[in-house]
């Protein structure tokens, strides 16, 4: 699905606009061999063998848990805990202000 993703990404900007020439892999999919070759392997296929594939060291690539953890810390020390009820989102803005922001969310209580 990430691959296929990533070519038909490419493949939507057509010239006069010049392809990039490297991809940035960075978190899990950086520290995933299996993900970097099948990455090397669809776009080598699809027409992309010139884009290079660029990538940390797997010890530099972590994946979201830290930013999370983190997150949490963040709101704790601004006096926000959670009743349980807030629900989990795969995307959430860290934006205080604005319909999507993470405090727009049902579920916050100040401490």
């Amino acid at each position: 699905h990430l691959a296929s993703r990533l070519v038909l990404a490419l493949e939507d900007h057509p010239a006069p606009r010049p392809h990039p020439a490297a991809l940035v892999l960075s978190g899990g999919v950086a520290s995933n061999p299996f993900l970097r070759h099948v990455l090397r392997r669809t776009l080598d296929a699809r027409g992309f063998p010139h884009l290079q594939l660029l990538a940390p060291p797997p010890a530099l690539c972590t994946d979201n848990a830290a930013m999370i953890a983190w997150t949490g810390l963040e709101m704790f020390a601004a006096g926000w805990t959670s009743d349980l009820a807030v629900r989990p989102l795969g995307k959430w803005p860290l934006s205080i202000d604005g319909e999507d922001a993470i405090l727009s969310m049902d579920g916050w209580l100040r401490r």
